[in-house]
Formats: structure tokens, C-alpha cells, sequence
């Protein structure tokens, strides 16, 4: 069974994600967020313990809430989840949350 990506692992997902949606090449991201390339191409190899400001920095180039690359990873477990019902349990889950 696969191990779920660590809190790293999976935030360097999203950015580096983010970043190719955009359009965005290393340097660009970088030197619009205040980082060396260097450093963001560590942080999306997940080799980098990237500190709030910084995030911060990176979070308003990439022009996403810094609560979305932190919190996508549950987001992907609630996908999976939901993935794995039936129509009729989808109905069930949707009366319970709303």
C-alpha cells in the first residue's frame, strides 16, 4: 500500500503544480517571489522546509491563498473518498453537508 506524501512532499506538489499552470518557468516564479531558483526548485523537490514569509511571498506569485497549498492534501483525500461512492451514497453525503 502507498504512503500518503508527507506535509512536504505534498505542498511541493502543489507549487510546483501551480507554477507549470501558469505558465510560469523556474526563474520567473522565483525572482517574482523574492527566492533564488535554487531554493524554489528545492522547495518543489520537497527538500526544503520553506518558511511562512517565504510561502507567503510564493503563495501571492502563484496568485492562490496560502491556505490552499496548505490544505490541498485533505482536499485529495476527501476527492478519493467521494470518488469511491456510488450515486446514491453521493446524494447521502450531500444531504449531510448541506
Amino acid at each position: 500500500m502507498k504512503s500518503s506524501p508527507s506535509i512536504i512532499e505534498a505542498l511541493a506538489q502543489r507549487v510546483l503544480q501551480r507554477r507549470q499552470s501558469l505558465g510560469l518557468t523556474l526563474k520567473e516564479c522565483a525572482s517574482r517571489s523574492g527566492l533564488s531558483t535554487r531554493y524554489l526548485m528545492q522547495v518543489e523537490a520537497g527538500q526544503a522546509n520553506i518558511s511562512l514569509l517565504k510561502l507567503t511571498q510564493l503563495s501571492e506569485t502563484l496568485q492562490v491563498r496560502l491556505a490552499e497549498l496548505l490544505s490541498e492534501g485533505t482536499r485529495g483525500e476527501i476527492d478519493t473518498l467521494l470518488s469511491q461512492l456510488d450515486q446514491h451514497q453521493l446524494e447521502e453525503a450531500h444531504d449531510l453537508l448541506t
